[in-house]
């Protein structure tokens, strides 16, 4: 006989689709508060906003072997890509740009801001199965492994 499912088991089936609402919406909210959206592209290079004749310099790129989940905020989409490479899916919704990383255990999510010098990540989120003990920087060297034909910065 099939016993009924009380109504907190139903509920807990919930709990990750509503964690990962608060997760996007908090991503909306940037610290600090960005700028009113201008109708630029968020993806577009910054050296196309630089006036003619002057350049803005490239960041440097990431050294893989030392990149842990916390480094990732702070860098450039450029730095990202060279790193990570190209994310499974990427979504523009002004002010926010979100990539993500599918892999077989885990999705990366990063969360990138239009900034004066480009394009940054802002947060970064991992989320895993429940109970797969997937930690964050196990995920990132499944990420970083994924393109291990490249070459180490």
């Amino acid at each position: 006989m099939i016993a009924a499912m009380t109504f907190p088991a139903r509920l807990a089936r919930f709990r990750p689709l509503a964690a990962l609402s608060l997760l996007i919406l908090s991503a909306c909210a940037a610290p600090g508060g960005s700028p009113p959206a201008t109708g630029d592209d968020p993806s577009a290079p910054a050296a196309a906003a630089a006036p003619p004749g002057e350049r803005t310099a490239m960041p440097p790129p990431v050294d893989r072997r030392t990149l842990t989940p916390e480094r990732l905020k702070g860098l450039h989409a450029v730095q990202v890509e060279g790193a990570l490479g190209a994310p499974s899916f990427r979504r523009r919704d002004p002010p926010a740009e979100i990539w993500q990383y599918r892999m077989g255990t885990c999705t990366l999510d990063l969360f990138l801001y239009k900034e004066t010098d480009g394009v940054i990540v802002a947060h970064y989120a991992v989320r895993s199965p429940p109970g797969s003990g997937v930690t964050e920087r196990a995920c990132l060297d499944e990420v970083l492994n994924r393109g291990a034909e490249r070459p180490v910065s």
